[in-house]
């Protein structure tokens, strides 16, 4: 609701959800399954939470995984087995890494100096590094876990080798361990194939209804999980009244616009949720993302400028946008039927009929969680750090985020933002309260 401002004084687009046309690429009528199909069953949110638990403590980690990520089991006993399943591989590793001699340790930890620079690049969403070979990643992933392991829970004699082998890798742990980072980025952030929580697993399909339909249940990593509507590509096309104007550097989402006439108490952070835009000013789209059912999943900001549109949508067509960069909890909007996207200046005083808001309707009326994700964290300072999307999540996508943000809480922008304010005292004193690059 607009809070009753005349519509004429706004320029307002509205992105009615049922009329975009989008096609569901399947339909549960064309569903055959088996439903003694342990695996079938694993990843059907039809199947009971007792269930799931048991085929939590199964070897086949294909069944796990979708027991996991199924939305039937609870995040609690979701959360408590990626925790365990995290620590029984870090312990067993770490044992095996004390067995060794300084001169194997530093073999293991056999990292070229520029190999490592590329691959902390990576880590942090530099869109300057190339692609690698699947090989090399592994490799570089593995060392970088060993030097956690090593960091985190090493003797003296060890974090000493650490530290000869791996300069740079040690100064990037250790500004992540004072952003109380160090869990999160090297064990959901770093693809390990021993871990069924990580940040390549979470933007994969599990829906095991769907990967029937598309003849993959036995590989979940071949089914594209999220699409957005054919009226939204190519990118660099894309309808101008679905790109939203910055200029403040600040953008907005809210379940309402500020009639300032009328609600002289009423500020952003009262009815949705304010980040910094990328970069600072330009041009940004917005995309919804549907599941191959037809079901609205997300509403993403994409703070990546119109003029790289092109390399925006060879990102989304593999999900790869949103394994690089690091996910952090802003909270949760109430929907009633439309959300606003928009710089926040005209969220608060409404734009000029130059400028415009976003409005997204035909919106279920629930709660939808507002997730952020930003780039060049562990650099050396923290105002390098860039929000370069904000999301809206609802389903099972929610669901996904949900169980990351219970297994890892610093994530939650309550705790992070604490954190980084000491941070900014520490290296500012005081003169930067922070609050603008939460």
């Amino acid at each position: 609701m607009m809070t009753g401002i005349p519509d004429s004084n706004f320029n307002i687009s509205k992105l009615e959800l049922n009329s975009l046309n989008y096609t569901s690429i399947h339909t549960l009528q064309d569903l055959e399954a088996d439903t003694s199909d342990n695996l079938f069953m694993a990843g059907n949110p039809a199947c009971t939470s007792q269930m799931l638990e048991e085929f939590l403590g199964e070897e086949d980690l294909d069944l796990v995984t979708l027991a996991l990520f199924n939305p039937s089991l609870p995040i609690e006993s979701a959360s408590k087995y990626v925790k365990r399943n995290y620590e029984k591989i870090c312990e067993a590793r770490y044992r095996y890494l004390s067995t060794l001699s300084r001169e194997e340790l530093g073999q293991e930890l056999n990292l070229e100096e520029s190999e490592a620079q590329e691959f902390l690049l990576h880590l942090i969403g530099d869109p300057s590094v190339e692609e690698w070979s699947h090989e090399f990643f592994s490799e570089a992933g593995q060392a970088f876990l060993d030097s956690y392991l090593l960091f985190d829970r090493g003797t003296t004699q060890q974090k000493l080798i650490l530290e000869e082998s791996q300069p740079e890798i040690v100064s990037f742990l250790s500004n992540l361990h004072k952003q109380n980072l160090l869990d999160s980025y090297a064990l959901f952030r770093v693809d390990s194939e021993n871990f069924v929580f990580n940040s390549h697993e979470i933007a994969l399909e599990h829906d095991s209804r769907i990967l029937l339909l598309e003849d993959s249940l036995e590989d979940h990593g071949a089914v594209q999980p999220l699409n957005y509507p054919d009226s939204f590509k190519p990118l660099e096309n894309l309808d101008e009244k679905f790109i939203i104007n910055i200029e403040s550097g600040l953008f907005s989402v809210t379940n309402q616009i500020i009639n300032p006439e009328q609600s002289h108490e009423l500020k952003v952070e009262d009815i949705g949720f304010e980040v910094s835009a990328g970069y600072g000013d330009g041009y940004y789209p917005t995309i919804p993302f549907f599941d191959q059912l037809g079901e609205l999943e997300m509403i993403v900001t994409f703070f990546t400028e119109m003029e790289y549109s092109e390399t925006l949508e060879e990102n989304l067509g593999t999900s790869n946008f949103f394994e690089e960069y690091l996910p952090v909890k802003k909270g949760y909007i109430e929907c009633s039927g439309s959300l606003f996207f928009s710089d926040s200046s005209w969220i608060s005083n409404g734009p000029s009929l130059s400028e415009q808001i976003v409005e997204v309707s035909d919106l279920p009326k629930e709660s939808f969680l507002v997730v952020s994700f930003i780039n060049e964290v562990g650099k050396d300072s923290i105002l390098d750090e860039r929000t370069m999307a904000v999301a809206v999540m609802r389903n099972r996508t929610k669901r996904k985020y949900e169980l990351l943000f219970d297994v890892f809480p610093e994530l939650d922008l309550k705790i992070r933002s604490e954190t980084l304010k000491k941070l900014l005292a520490e290296e500012f004193g005081g003169r930067i309260d922070g609050t603008s690059i939460l």
